[in-house]
């Protein structure tokens, strides 16, 4: 089995998210596989399938359903009342018997499929909620009998096992996906994302961790990240710039001596915004071969494959305010130039940047 491979059992929360781009900074090789277990916040499967578009990783859904119709809980029967306060010593009745059992041992056959040697999960045992299969014990014991019963060598990793909430967003900000997870993810019981509904014991936990983490020292620990969403970003200080980093992928976008930044002027509602924005020096070719003017429209075209990378060309064309033969242009030449990759057909696929894994 490959041990540079690592599959991330991925369900689109802050949890997971976190423990993607942590396997990411790793592993040569990362899969992601989420389940469809009739959980009332289904929404989490859409929100990974666009983090894991963004992350440029395969993603994998498998069907687990059957775990629904074992047990009675609030997070796969909506007519049950979900318990927003502990209940004591009891687990609370969001807990779903048997899915972290479930979803590990049908990750663990897919890696063995895939010649994987690493599973990474999102459990902690310092935040579980009172949910037993979030616990260490349960993990190690867990580790052994996967590989007595497919005669194999995986190694389970619980990145976050020993972080609570607050630090849990510390990682967040030290891996540069603080915003990513901040307004992306789907964390909160009722499907809502980014902050969520703010009732859930799901919410409130995210909530009293971001809470404790943005007590810190803004200079302690970064507050924007590469992925953040530039359409939907709230300024502190009334301030236009927007500093964007994609880390070691790329350089990095604030520099003094004003290289390779780009600036755009984006109308919306009368309302003017500078985008500072900077893929590298990859869209010099750009620049070079197609003029100025393909190579600003292209940089505002990357803003919203990665703000959604299943939106068209008539989509892009209409919130850009060009026509769609503009839009196609520019998708050509970043396709010639590997700037941009299109994944699957024309109905259903998506656009995978591929200068963030450059």
């Amino acid at each position: 089995m490959d041990n540079h491979a690592a599959l991330v059992l991925f369900s689109g929360g802050q949890d997971s998210t976190v423990c993607l781009f942590w396997a990411l900074k790793r592993f040569a090789r990362v899969e992601t596989v989420c389940f469809r277990y009739g959980q009332r916040h289904v929404s989490e499967i859409e929100a990974a399938r666009a983090i894991a578009a963004i992350a440029g990783v395969p993603f994998r859904i498998i069907d687990a359903s059957l775990i629904a119709g074992l047990s009675s809980n609030s997070l796969t029967d909506s007519s049950v009342p979900m318990d927003r306060e502990p209940t004591g010593t009891a687990p609370p009745n969001t807990f779903v018997p048997g899915r972290n059992l479930l979803f590990i041992s049908m990750a663990a056959v897919v890696a063995r499929e895939r010649n994987i040697a690493n599973l990474v999960t999102g459990v902690s045992q310092a935040d579980y909620s009172g949910y037993p299969d979030c616990r260490d014990t349960f993990i190690r014991s867990l580790n052994v009998t996967l590989n007595h019963s497919m005669d194999g060598k995986f190694v389970i990793h619980t990145p976050l096992m020993q972080h609570d909430k607050a630090a849990v967003w510390q990682l967040a900000g030290e891996l540069g996906i603080f915003g990513l997870v901040k307004k992306r993810t789907v964390t909160c019981y009722n499907g809502i994302p980014g902050s969520g509904c703010g009732e859930c014991p799901s919410c409130k936990l995210r909530s009293k961790g971001l809470q404790q983490y943005e007590s810190v020292s803004p200079r302690t620990f970064p507050t924007e990240d590469n992925f953040t969403n530039l359409h939907e970003h709230e300024e502190e200080n009334n301030t236009d710039e927007l500093r964007i980093n994609y880390g070691e992928n790329t350089d990095k976008l604030w520099d003094n001596n004003g290289d390779c930044i780009d600036i755009l002027l984006n109308n919306n509602e009368n309302n003017t915004d500078k985008l500072l924005y900077n893929y590298g020096n990859t869209t010099d070719n750009l620049q070079k071969n197609y003029g100025k003017n393909l190579r600003k429209n292209s940089i505002q075209i990357l803003l919203f494959l990665e703000s959604d990378p299943y939106i068209t060309a008539a989509g892009m064309a209409e919130k850009f305010g060009v026509s769609v033969s503009t839009v196609e242009k520019c998708l050509a030449a970043m396709r010639a130039n590997n700037i941009i990759q299109r994944v699957g057909h024309n109905r259903g696929g998506y656009w995978k940047i591929l200068i963030l894994n450059t």
